[in-house]
């Protein structure tokens, strides 16, 4: 695989399945070899990707990571990790931790630096409401006996339906002080969550608490990878999910509400096509032996064997 790297300035790898597919432990070989910085712009903390903690040549501690790219592990490396403007950031979740330990904590935990990442002031925050929202989501399927589309509960839908009806909150939103944010967190639970309890001031109060500890850490992630492509570094688009849990490819609407496809993860990096050398780019799928799926809806299978070839070849079947 290193092999087809050779000559290439940005590899978009994805899944070309459901997801779980070990797109985690590809993109941690990618970077060790190959990678000077990683990106993750897609998605959110409903995904995750094991990968190992390297000690010398060995990797010896696993690791579970929902919202900062694989190259995090080689922070220490001097590697680049970013956020891009395409992701929903959970602050909360990543900073502080929902009733557990956050994922910025678990990596302090583990020995793993963070000292070169970096977040999009575009990237949209995740707050309390669109998690209660989703789990609310989830719970009504399960009473309607109909299980819904599996959601994992961590306010993605939500998220970015505020996202695409242009309410969402921003990141770069902070900067405009506390009472700009509570301005806007009021509108947005006047307008999306009118009958939740949760406090506008709780929720604010927690959020300005946890952008602290990032704030110099976001920046113009566009402007970024611009400067580091220029510089001739080998740039990793990390997709999460997979192309079949795709909104506008997969089998919708048991989908997820992001692109995985290579397209979504390279504009949800900040990359535009105008940006970059087209034969600097190499799009590497990801496949399993054994398909799975998570989450409800259909799970699209095979025959197998020499039933599946004579089916495809049948004209009647396969329209040739």
């Amino acid at each position: 695989m290193l092999s087809l790297l050779e000559q290439k300035r940005i590899c978009i790898l994805v899944c070309n399945q459901f997801g779980d597919s070990g797109k985690g432990l590809q993109a941690q070989r990618i970077t060790y070899h190959w990678a000077d910085v990683g990106v993750g712009g897609q998605g959110a903390a409903n995904s995750g990707r094991t990968v190992y903690i390297p000690n010398g040549g060995t990797l010896h501690e696993k690791v579970v990571l929902h919202t900062v790219p694989t190259s995090i592990v080689y922070d220490h490396e001097g590697k680049t990790s970013i956020i891009g403007p395409g992701k929903l950031v959970d602050l909360k979740g990543l900073v502080s931790g929902r009733g557990g330990q956050s994922e910025l904590d678990e990596l302090d935990s583990k020995g793993i630096s963070w000292e070169n990442l970096y977040f999009s002031h575009n990237a949209t925050v995740t707050t309390d409401f669109e998690i209660e929202d989703d789990l609310g989501n989830v719970d009504q399927g399960v009473k309607d006996g109909k299980g819904g589309i599996g959601s994992t509960g961590r306010g993605v839908g939500p998220g970015y339906t505020l996202k695409v009806s242009r309410k969402g909150l921003k990141l770069r939103d902070f900067f405009h002080g506390e009472e700009y944010v509570r301005e806007k967190l009021v509108k947005i639970k006047k307008k999306f969550y009118p009958g939740s309890n949760i406090s506008v001031d709780d929720v604010v109060r927690d959020l300005m608490r946890d952008f602290v500890k990032i704030k110099d850490r976001v920046v113009n992630t566009r402007a970024l990878l611009r400067d580091l492509y220029a510089q001739g570094k080998n740039i990793l688009l990390e997709g999460v999910n997979g192309l079949g849990l795709s909104i506008d490819e997969g089998v919708y609407p048991f989908v997820t509400s992001s692109d995985p496809s290579a397209d979504g993860v390279f504009h949800g990096a900040g990359f535009t096509r105008a940006m970059v050398d087209p034969n600097d780019i190499i799009t590497l799928g990801v496949v399993k032996l054994v398909q799975t799926k998570v989450g409800g809806g259909p799970f699209a299978v095979e025959y197998g064997g020499l039933q599946s070839e004579r089916y495809c070849d049948n004209p009647a079947n396969t329209k040739k």
